[in-house]
């Protein structure tokens, strides 16, 4: 997962803000409403610094509310 991190943490700050989040799921092909992307964005920030760090970012796999959310994504992608 740091790896992954690494690659999206595009400005090298050591966090993945929301624009960066948004980048990765494009570059996975998922086309991702901001409303969607916020809402699993704030699910993730546990710290609510408005960015991602790789706690944050390696917990979002585990986390059952984030989960719900990508399902949800993933699911409205695949019927467009």
């Amino acid at each position: 997962m740091e790896v992954v991190f690494k690659k999206f943490d595009a400005d090298g700050s050591g966090s993945i803000e929301l624009n960066e989040l948004y980048l990765m799921f494009l570059q996975f092909g998922v086309r991702v409403k901001k409303s969607e992307l916020r809402q699993l964005f704030n699910i993730v920030d546990t710290d609510h610094s408005g960015a991602l760090s790789v706690k944050e970012f390696k917990e979002f796999s585990s986390n059952p509310m984030a989960n719900k959310v990508f399902r949800k994504i993933i699911t409205r992608e695949r019927e467009e």
